[in-house]
């Protein structure tokens, strides 16, 4: 069972819905931490979480990289609809965008697929050390005996070094 929880509800703000939704179903205990990516055009100098004060850095829309780049000291956030849209908006540097922030592998991805006419990429990515890190779990309904049973399945592709491998073949 796959609970998709909406980040936005009746215009309240991320940080209160992820507050709210602990209160209405469990979650399974982490099984993946995913680095943060960052995306800039690939002569920018920002190269590293700090160079990221004062710019104007955008993510996709309802992602937990807004409050990430909310806490940016002197960052101003645009958001866009889909990873492709925040690549578009830093290659060309629309609303005077220098960087976006996604996924490790979504900049990966984005850095190495958006090319100029010439086939240049137009983007380069890294990760973003100093930012948090993305964790991920499985919701469940509240009380579900399912979170333990799959807390155990979890930890068993843990032991048997299964679950590294996947993630790494899937996210990296």
């Amino acid at each position: 069972v796959l609970c998709v929880i909406l980040h936005i509800v009746n215009g309240k703000r991320r940080r209160e819905i992820l507050e709210l939704r602990k209160q209405i179903v469990d979650f399974s205990d982490v099984y993946c931490v995913s680095s943060v990516g960052c995306i800039t055009k690939v002569d920018s100098a920002v190269n590293t979480f700090e160079d990221l004060q004062n710019q104007i850095v955008c993510c996709s829309q309802g992602t937990n990289y807004e409050m990430m780049i909310e806490d940016i000291p002197g960052a101003t956030l645009k958001t866009y609809q889909g990873q492709a849209a925040v690549g578009t908006a830093v290659a060309e540097a629309t609303d005077n965008v220098v960087a976006g922030l996604t996924s490790i592998n979504g900049a990966k991805k984005l850095a190495t697929t958006m090319l100029d006419a010439d086939g240049t990429p137009m983007l380069k990515y890294f990760a973003l050390d100093g930012a948090q890190a993305d964790e991920y779990c499985m919701a469940f309904p509240k009380g579900s005996e399912l979170v333990s049973v799959f807390n155990e399945g979890i930890q068993a592709l843990k032991d048997s070094g299964k679950l590294d491998e996947m993630i790494q073949y899937w996210l990296y």
